[in-house]
């Protein structure tokens, strides 16, 4: 575990945006694929000259390809406003888009920073033709402009890091205007210029009841679904996918096959003065003290500067989760907190200031 020295870790928190600890940049000319290897729509294996290496992308986040992780494919829901099983089917789309994109030879910039997950992988810019592959998967309603951001330009971009990202959101923007890829997919249409909370509509295009939003008559109108099992589902929502439906009693798994073709679960909206509303707005709010709404605090045994503490901050707003979020305090006001969620469950609000940490947002309370 890396340690740091208190005044270097506290300029770190104080000072400006934080990024991925990073080396020199290296430019890989003529890279190719590996053939038969299991690649996403962010994160592929790469053979140049004979080595082989696994390279995940800067800046940008394609949707799962499938259920692994139930709190990114959450959390990507919500992002788009599209159902988890949707969020399955963009992912499919991303990475079979990023095969075409790469197919024959490409040329990687990396600055071998960590890129996480299974393995040893790195960080990278990948072009084709001069083409940049994660500005077009943004463009094209593929991937959420949300990812690490390098310490430095790569060779070649002549503007700054926070240029480029936002430049991403920008693409965005216009993608989500246009209604591509995901973006068509979407229950809601989000202001191109100012952060807002999404909102719900009952139902899907196809004429598929949302299950989040469903009265309890719309409920009941459902195929195996009465009164009793209606009231149920009302009171165990919000869901974020219809596998979560198990969790009813009296729903079985025979139950939840036949409803897909009935009903759907379209994420609650992403509620403001939580994780993910900063997280996902992190660009309007960045470096500037915002209020989040705390529902629990879990205190972490990572290492925390100097007489600061860290615990995982699990927020909500009016009792619609709104993801997790890591919060530095000072050991005292730390302390005071977690004693305040042992004697009592209600949300508190917390002001804090939002950074960005290896390109993850956290909070920090001085």
């Amino acid at each position: 575990m890396r340690q740091y020295s208190f005044q270097f870790l506290l300029f770190l928190l104080l000072a400006l945006p934080l990024t991925a600890a990073a080396g020199e940049w290296v430019k890989l000319d003529g890279a190719k694929l590996k053939k038969g290897s299991y690649s996403d729509g962010d994160s592929f294996h790469v053979v140049h000259k004979g080595k082989e290496y696994v390279f995940r992308l800067f800046y940008v986040d394609t949707p799962e390809t499938d259920k692994s992780y139930p709190d990114r494919v959450r959390g990507q829901a919500q992002y788009f406003s599209i159902s988890a099983e949707e969020v399955i089917q963009v992912g499919v789309d991303a990475a079979d888009f990023t095969q075409k994109f790469l197919k024959g030879t490409f040329t990687v910039y990396t600055d071998w920073s960590d890129g996480w997950g299974r393995g040893t992988r790195y960080r990278a810019i990948i072009q084709k033709d001069g083409v940049d592959l994660g500005s077009t998967l943004v463009s094209e309603g593929l991937a959420r402009a949300s990812g690490f951001v390098p310490d430095s330009p790569w060779p070649g971009y002549d503007g700054s890091v926070w240029d480029y990202r936002n430049y991403l959101n920008t693409l965005k923007d216009t993608a989500e205007k246009n209604g591509v890829g995901a973006w068509g997919k979407s229950r809601t249409k989000n202001s191109a210029t100012t952060p807002s909370a999404s909102a719900t509509v009952e139902k899907s295009a196809d004429g598929r009841i949302d299950l989040n939003s469903a009265s309890q008559s719309e409920l009941e109108s459902l195929p195996r679904i009465g009164p009793v099992l209606a009231q149920r589902i009302t009171a165990a929502r919000p869901f974020f996918s219809m596998d979560e439906l198990d969790q009813v009693v009296g729903i079985s798994s025979k139950t939840i096959e036949v409803l897909l073709s009935y009903a759907l679960v379209l994420p609650p909206p992403i509620q403001p003065n939580t994780a993910l509303y900063f997280k996902e707005n992190v660009r309007y709010y960045l470096n500037s003290q915002v209020r989040v709404s705390i529902q629990s605090l879990e205190p972490l045994s990572e290492w925390a500067p100097e007489g600061f503490d860290v615990a995982e901050a699990d927020t909500s707003n009016e009792g619609i989760p709104g993801g997790h979020i890591r919060l530095y305090a000072p050991e005292n006001k730390m302390a005071i907190a977690l004693q305040r969620f042992k004697e009592s469950n209600t949300p508190m609000d917390v002001m804090a200031w939002l950074r960005d940490y290896e390109g993850e947002a956290i909070l920090v309370v001085y």
